[in-house]
């Protein structure tokens, strides 16, 4: 089932608003695509899909695939959705395979801690732990 939050009507920012794609893997895990700029023009569109969704899964995997641009307010957004998984028992990794995104989560030394991958694949096997893609 694929849940898709459009972006909002209200926004007072003329551009930047995401598009938020919901999609269940499995039974334990959910893959969130954010599409678009991760900033402060979003921060609480976001910041309430990811905390609902850690609520109601095990693992949540968001992909910033489809992201052009992430900055502070992005990686707060971030931590914060780590914090909420791991406080309900969950786990959360990243999937950013490359661009400004990637730089910034390199540059704050937060790609380690996020469990950042460049597939899905990938960030699925690291964040259960499966050998071999986990490092």
């Amino acid at each position: 089932m694929t849940l898709h939050l459009a972006p909002s009507k209200q926004s007072p920012w003329p551009y930047g608003d995401p598009t938020i794609h919901v999609r269940r893997l499995d039974s334990d895990a959910v893959a969130v695509l954010l599409s678009g700029e991760i900033d402060i023009a979003c921060a609480n569109r976001v910041r309430e899909a990811l905390g609902r969704i850690a609520s109601v899964t095990r693992d949540t995997v968001v992909d910033l695939s489809a992201a052009t641009f992430l900055d502070a307010t992005g990686l707060g957004l971030l931590c914060h959705a780590r914090n909420a998984a791991r406080a309900h028992a969950g786990r959360l990794a990243t999937v950013c395979p490359a661009g400004q995104p990637l730089r910034v989560l390199r540059t704050a030394d937060m790609a380690r801690t996020l469990l950042v991958r460049p597939t899905l694949a990938e960030a699925l096997a690291a964040i259960r732990g499966l050998p071999g893609l986990a490092a």
